[in-house]
């Protein structure tokens, strides 16, 4: 199931300098002639609240490039508040690539924001509403026993060295009462020790898929 967030009939999609993809340091005004296309694009919510940002041809609507929504992205261009950064991502192969984007209008780019933030809240809040798990029952059942071995406890008629406690069976211990220095006395009386718990060459109109994957690395 897929749910549209957002949707413009037109942005322009550009090839970074390489030296801007070093530096971190994105100039949108030194992309020009580095015009690659202009389509669409539109922010999808897929299954499980997994968000992508799709660059598509305006009249086929054929994918030209598509890059997943996380937290460190898009990436603001430093001289404009209108153009992006984006890491778009081959669903298949798993290349990837930078690629720049412009929006026409100020208030696009702020509603192409917005949706993404919006997403990101949804999604945080789904997993706060997550119901937690049931507290485990470690209780012994009815007619069930547990067994403790302890090293170092002396063997007894009964079996030293084991303690076995029965469910059906409470038992009542009192340091003041059954310890005697250091040993521990069970219910029975006996001592012993204490035990331990232990998509060629791109077109504005249309893009070709050579130079997309020249991109991609």
């Amino acid at each position: 199931m897929q749910r549209i967030l957002f949707a413009s009939r037109e942005v322009h999609v550009y090839r970074v300098p390489q030296p801007q993809l070093v530096q971190g340091r994105f100039l949108c005004q030194e992309w020009e002639g580095e015009h690659l296309f202009t389509g669409r694009c539109r922010v999808m919510e897929e299954g499980e609240g997994q968000v992508w940002i799709r660059l598509e041809d305006r009249v086929s609507g054929e994918l030209f490039a598509e890059s997943p929504y996380h937290e460190s992205g898009p990436q603001h261009a430093v001289d404009s508040s209108r153009y992006f950064v984006l890491q778009v991502k081959d669903r298949e192969t798993q290349r990837k690539a930078f690629l720049g984007i412009g929006f026409e209008q100020r208030g696009e780019a702020f509603d192409f924001l917005a949706a993404l933030h919006d997403s990101m809240r949804q999604r945080e809040g789904a997993e706060q509403r997550k119901p937690a798990s049931p507290p485990k029952d470690f209780s012994l059942k009815q007619g069930q026993k547990l067994k403790l071995s302890v090293p170092g406890m002396k063997k007894s008629s009964r079996g030293g060295g084991c303690c076995t406690v029965d469910s059906s069976e409470q038992v009542s211990t009192s340091r003041s009462n059954d310890m005697e220095d250091g040993l521990f006395r069970d219910s029975s009386g006996a001592v012993g020790a204490s035990p331990l718990i232990s998509e060629d060459t791109f077109s504005k109109s249309k893009p070709s898929q050579s130079c997309l994957d020249d991109l991609l690395f």
